[in-house]
């Protein structure tokens, strides 16, 4: 055995010790957390049959999906597969289809009250119907290790209820509508009937396709031949239903028979349940979240809840509306669209840890690279390239091709631009060239957090054809590689320098690079990929409303109000984070805030995690997402968008990004989160392939581990600035400092860092036990930092340097008001410094640098105003010395009021916070530190009017844009707290 195998084997055997001795703490969080949110539906839901995504509580195991319908007294399970389509190239010719219904029908339920609750952590559906004494419950589930779906219905009360069971096929006029000539009638083969008590239905679309398709769908009333039951107080009804298609059975018909025969039994669906309830514990043990905003959590989980459901056939991924289809060629196809729709539901997959879900994506990607290569020949003349449309489907085939269906039917947007710019070849492309690239953004982000060779193997001979391609089409031209003929919007063809293809292809040499070298593949490329990242022309950029922003082209369009292309080289295209040039970063934030894309229809998914990747103020962030989880339907889709899965990324990839970002080579824990909210993660994956679980807690980072899957370097932000780092490995441990650490690590090893502790006789502490002001761990330095002559405020001749270290004195037990203020102000401060302030409540005597002070009561108030304060409300703030000759800046009032104003009013003098900044967007520029100047002061006498007030016109309307969750205000407590706040401030 070499020695490489041997660490692996011992490291595997030290992380299965340590997953042992910890495995029982780490269930209890998963179950704990996510066993508290439970979707509940108070309503029957409304949007379904749809062709668009639907209301409803859904259900699956990422091969098969069941949507719930229907009323009390008649229940209604759309059933569909992710293999099952018309498999047919050509526009509105190829879509996936509804395979049948479960119809449950009990007459006595009508008028019964509804209620269906979803329980995420063991993925069962309960349906209450409650009446006149009794109640009916449904519990159904779709079992997660076979196409077995279960539904066990019981009864309480007195009496009996009589009821039936059927399958249906889709029903012309509502699952199949005739709307001629868009939606067209196709021929099938349908098959219905009942087999020794087992019902089943077959659908097969094998005339006038490219691939013939067959599904089958077998239904089994347990000791009910014909389907009809009576429900008794105390009898389950017991439903067994299972799914196959011609992809994974030679006979998928006798598959389902066999099926439904072998589970019925009280053992095997004992199996079942206990299977399932496993495999989805082990689910969520992958990798979990805790943070204090409830609605956000609920909806971080519901949607990795989602796309378990949705996506695990290898073959044949979800589209647009996942496996719940719900009515016959659905929206766009139900496709794989390419200019981010089939992208965006994968983008959260890869930093939740939850590789199995991502696996399905690339497999349409590499089945339609001989047509990719034929559209790149034929329209660039680059034969070992490939060039993809708008639209593709499973196995290869085209959804969008051009047809003469198409072209002699339908007119409005197909022909609002010439036809012939849109159609090249019969491929719609819109005239964009970037569909390639984009599709290789999600390869980039599986590729970089796992390193897997065996995924590289797989997918590098797509990405090496985008990087081809890009190789050969671009124009070298004084001294920049020019992208000509390239649409950045669908439609906008000519465009030169789209935006978001720069940033796209820069990540496709950037990954084609790594990935030739880790195979030892294309040596001789490399150099030009390298060359052509280096020198791809750059972002073009305009002035709007007097802001550099991002130009959406350099020649061709300027900029548009909706959608969110103009950031869309950010995220998903990597391309500006936060180690980018400052004036790229500030173009970008200038470019974030001016659009305010934060409910777009197309393109949450980006706009989230691109303003978490340039470090946008993270209590807007939470703001803003807050709003957006509550703007949806119970199911998580969202309302007033017709588009389906796309969203479920935006929630899990926006708080994953601001709990642990993995970006341009080195690792930051918390790096855009409040430093005032608690939170907590385990396992998020991070690029270098590396898996980080750590706490924040107090404004403390705490509890830091990291397994290195591949044995990689890992780069990492020292969480503890400032501090020496201790890192506990399989040999020992070891000592890091600096801002950067580089930490070499062995693969299969679970890492512990800390850091590394101050004498604490030397250091003082204080924290608030009841939380509202914060302190660091470590905060003074005392004896080190005098010892070599160094201050946290150095003193100039012209005043002293502010930094993000000088040091804040508030004593204990402050009103609580004023706690309130000087907890915003600690934000304030940690928007401009990055770091949280140091709070102490008693200074060392040998400390000789500047010091604020701030609050309303302290023996400090004495030595510091020589003239008590007495005038009502008013407050000083200046610059002077102490009783020990320091530097101090005094931040006081006369009374509560005074003192909230002298906090807030050091914020805008000093730290340049507007007082309406969250009306504005109008954020502070970060600092290193701020120069106060010899003489100042700010300070305040008493208010001209004693008596003020606030009077606030057309509130109601601030209902729209930040409602009540509970409506029991006129908008939410949040938007109380911000309009308080705003009120303070000025």
């Amino acid at each position: 055995m070499s020695n490489n195998k041997l660490k692996v084997l011992i490291g595997a055997s030290v992380l299965l010790l340590l997953s042992c001795s910890k495995q029982t703490d780490i269930c209890k969080q998963a179950e704990t957390i996510v066993g508290r949110h439970v979707v509940r539906f108070t309503r029957p839901p409304q949007r379904i049959p749809t062709k668009f995504s639907v209301d409803a509580p859904l259900l699956g195991n990422g091969f098969t999906g069941i949507a719930l319908s229907g009323t009390p007294e008649h229940q209604m399970f759309y059933v569909a597969r992710n293999d099952f389509w018309r498999l047919k190239a050509g526009h509105n010719e190829s879509y996936p289809a509804v395979l049948g219904k479960i119809e449950v029908s009990i007459p006595g339920l009508q008028g019964a009250s509804y209620l269906a609750e979803q329980h995420l952590y063991d993925a069962m559906t309960v349906a209450r119907f409650a009446k006149d004494g009794f109640a009916v419950t449904c519990r159904t589930y779709v079992a997660a290790l076979d196409d077995v779906t279960v539904i066990e219905i019981g009864m309480e009360g007195k009496g009996s209820l009589e009821g039936n069971v059927r399958l249906s096929l889709p029903a012309t006029g509502k699952e199949i509508v005739e709307n001629l000539p868009r939606d067209r009638a196709f021929p099938e083969q349908r098959e219905q009937n009942i087999a020794d008590g087992i019902h089943y239905i077959t659908r097969a679309f094998k005339d006038s396709v490219d691939i013939p398709t067959k599904a089958a769908l077998a239904l089994l009333a347990v000791d009910s031949p014909d389907g009809r039951f009576t429900l008794e107080p105390g009898k389950t009804i017991r439903l067994i239903c299972a799914t196959s298609g011609n992809f994974k059975s030679n006979d998928c018909l006798d598959a389902v028979l066999s099926k439904v025969r072998e589970s019925a039994t009280p053992q095997r669906l004992r199996e079942l349940e206990s299977q399932h309830r496993e495999w989805w514990k082990n689910y969520w043990e992958k990798s979990f979240v805790s943070i204090p905003d409830s609605a956000v959590e609920g909806q971080y989980y519901l949607s990795l809840y989602g796309m378990a459901s949705a996506s695990r056939d290898t073959d044949f991924p979800p589209g647009l509306f996942g496996t719940w289809i719900t009515q016959e060629q659905p929206g766009w196809a139900g496709d794989y669209h390419l200019n981010y729709n089939y992208q965006a539901p994968f983008y959260a997959l890869y930093s939740a840890n939850r590789i199995e879900q991502a696996e399905p994506y690339y497999a349409p990607l590499l089945a339609f690279m001989p047509r990719g290569k034929y559209y790149s020949e034929k329209i660039a003349g680059i034969p070992d390239g490939v060039l993809y449309p708008v639209g593709i489907g499973p196995l290869g085939i085209e959804t969008t091709r051009w047809t003469p269906f198409m072209a002699a039917n339908l007119t409005g947007w197909w022909t609002a631009v010439p036809i012939n710019k849109n159609v090249e070849y019969d491929g719609m492309f819109w005239g964009q060239k970037s569909n390639v690239s984009y599709a290789v953004a999600n390869l980039s982000m599986h590729f970089y957090r796992t390193w897997d060779r065996e995924f590289a193997r797989k997918v590098y001979p797509f990405v090496r054809a985008a990087a081809v391609f890009w190789e050969k089409y671009l124009v070298y031209e004084d001294g920049r590689y020019v992208d000509y003929n390239d649409a950045i919007h669908e439609g906008t063809v000519g465009d030169k320098n789209p935006l978001l293809s720069l940033g796209l292809i820069r990540q496709t040499m950037q990954t084609a690079t790594d990935m030739s070298a880790l195979l030892g593949e294309d040596t001789g490329r490399r150099e030009k990929w390298m060359h052509i990242h280096d020198r791809i022309s750059p972002y073009p950029v305009f002035e709007r409303n007097g802001k550099t922003v991002f130009r959406y082209t350099e020649t061709g369009i300027e900029w548009v109000d909706g959608n969110t292309l103009g950031i869309q080289h950010i995220y998903p295209g990597g391309a500006i984070g936060l180690d980018s040039d400052p004036e790229l970063l500030a173009v970008a934030m200038n470019t974030m805030r001016e659009m305010q894309r934060w409910m777009d229809g197309n393109g949450s998914n980006s706009f989230f995690p691109a303003a978490v990747r340039i470090g946008y103020d993270p209590d807007t962030i939470l703001y803003h997402l807050d709003r957006y989880v509550k703007h949806t339907f119970p199911n998580g889709f969202q309302l007033d968008n017709p588009h389906g899965i796309e969203n479920l990324s935006t929630v899990p990839n926006t708080v994953n990004e601001m709990l642990c970002m993995g970006h341009q080579d080195v690792v930051r824990l918390f790096p855009v989160w409040p430093r005032n909210r608690d939170a907590s993660f385990h396992q998020i994956r991070v690029e270098g392939a590396f898996l980080v679980s750590a706490k924040l807690k107090g404004g403390e980072i705490g509890d830091v581990t990291v397994f290195s899957e591949q044995g990689r370097e890992l780069h990492l932000l020292n969480p503890w600035k400032g501090r020496k780092l201790k890192v506990k490995g399989p040999d020992g441990e070891q000592l890091y400092e600096g801002e950067r650490i580089r930490i070499d690590t062995e693969k299969g090893v679970t890492y512990r860092l800390a850091p590394v502790e101050y004498n604490k006789n030397i250091m003082k502490r204080d924290c608030n036990t009841k939380g509202r002001i914060m302190c660091r761990t470590g905060l003074f330095l005392a004896g080190l930092i005098l010892s070599a002559g160094v201050a946290f405020g150095a003193t100039q001749a012209s005043g002293f340097e502010l930094t993000g270290d000088t040091p804040w004195l508030i004593s204990e037990e402050q009103p609580e008001a004023l706690e309130r203020a000087l907890n915003d102000v600690q934000v304030d401060w940690y928007k401009v410094f990055g770091r949280n302030p140091v709070v102490l409540s008693e200074l060392p005597d040998d400390y000789t640098g500047a010091v604020i002070y701030l609050g309303l009561k302290g023996a400090w108030r004495n030595d510091l105003i020589k003239e008590p304060l007495s005038d009502w409300e008013s407050y000083v703030l200046r610059l002077q010395q102490d009783s020990k000759g320091r530097p101090a800046l005094v931040a006081t009032g006369a009374d509560v009021r005074g003192s909230i104003y002298a906090a807030y009013s050091l914020s805008e003098e000093l730290l340049g916070v507007d007082p309406w900044y969250f009306w504005t967007d109008n954020e502070p520029a970060v600092r290193e530190s701020i120069t106060v100047p010899a003489g100042f002061d700010k300070s305040h006498g008493s208010p001209t009017f004693k008596y003020r007030g606030w009077f606030m016109n057309d509130e109601d309307l601030l209902n729209l844009f930040a409602p009540d969750p509970v409506r029991e205000n006129v908008f939410s407590l949040e938007m109380f707290e911000k309009i308080y706040e705003t009120i303070l401030r000025l």
